[in-house]
């Protein structure tokens, strides 16, 4: 669940452009696109409900130094 807090930098364009990204998203089908359930709000949060995906971070991956080369070249054929 990821929620967009309400915050005076927020602005309603913001809000609206996240909702537009991920209720593209819920339309796509593919493995490497996590599936989007949900679009909404609820007592003022506007939230996105997706399939928790188990695993590491790009982030996490890269602490421990650069990815090889053949782990990247099929990174971004993926």
């Amino acid at each position: 669940l990821k929620v967009l807090v309400p915050s005076p930098l927020v602005r309603e364009a913001d809000r609206a452009r996240v909702e537009a990204e991920a209720r593209a998203a819920s339309r796509l089908n593919h493995p490497n696109i996590v599936t989007i359930f949900a679009v909404g709000e609820a007592e003022g949060l506007h939230f996105i409900a997706m399939e928790l995906v188990e695993g590491e971070t790009l982030r996490q991956r890269l602490a421990s130094g650069p990815l090889p080369v053949p782990v990247v070249a099929d990174l971004a054929v993926q």
